[in-house]
């Protein structure tokens, strides 16, 4: 699948910022590309993980499955109340 975040600054800037899902045994269920643009939208990609090489790399496209999310942390403009 492929998603678009606006509204934000763009990524935290300190700590974690994007964390994606993962069965019992800690196997990612999906692998991740993402690139973040001076706009501060950020451009996610997300492939079926392939461990055909040992370490998990991108696969065929496949959208999050239903019941399933990506954690992301962003920078958030400041609101006046």
């Amino acid at each position: 699948g492929v998603y678009r975040i606006s509204g934000s600054l763009g990524f935290a800037t300190h700590g974690w910022y994007i964390e994606t899902p993962a069965d019992a045994n800690g196997n990612k269920l999906l692998f991740v590309e993402y690139e973040q643009y001076h706009s501060g939208d950020i451009l996610i990609k997300t492939f079926s993980p392939d461990y055909s090489t040992g370490r998990c790399m991108a696969g065929e496209p496949k959208d999050i499955p239903e019941g399933r999310w990506i954690d992301l942390r962003l920078s958030m403009p400041i609101t006046e109340n």
